[in-house]
C-alpha cells in the first residue's frame, strides 16, 4: 500500500487532511472522490501532486463529508 494524503483547502490553506492507504494512483483518486466537499481538494503522494479536485458546489458545508469536518 502507498500512503496518500487528501487536503481540503480554504483560501489556499489546508483546513483538513485525510490519510488514504491505496495500491496506486487510480484507486487513490477513486477513494478521494468519495470525500467530495464544499472546498477544493488536492491529492498528494508524499511530495508528488496526483490530482486537484474543484470544490463540490452541490455539497453544502452542513452536509459535507464528516471525515473532513
Amino acid at each position: 500500500m502507498t500512503d496518500y494524503r487528501l487536503y481540503a483547502l480554504s483560501d489556499n490553506r489546508i483546513v483538513r487532511v485525510v490519510e488514504l492507504d491505496c495500491d496506486d494512483d487510480d484507486s487513490a483518486i477513486v477513494e478521494a472522490s468519495a470525500h467530495a466537499c464544499a472546498q477544493p481538494m488536492e491529492l498528494w503522494q508524499r511530495a508528488r501532486l496526483v490530482k486537484r479536485f474543484p470544490a463540490d458546489k452541490t455539497t453544502s458545508m452542513s452536509t459535507a463529508n464528516p471525515a473532513l469536518s
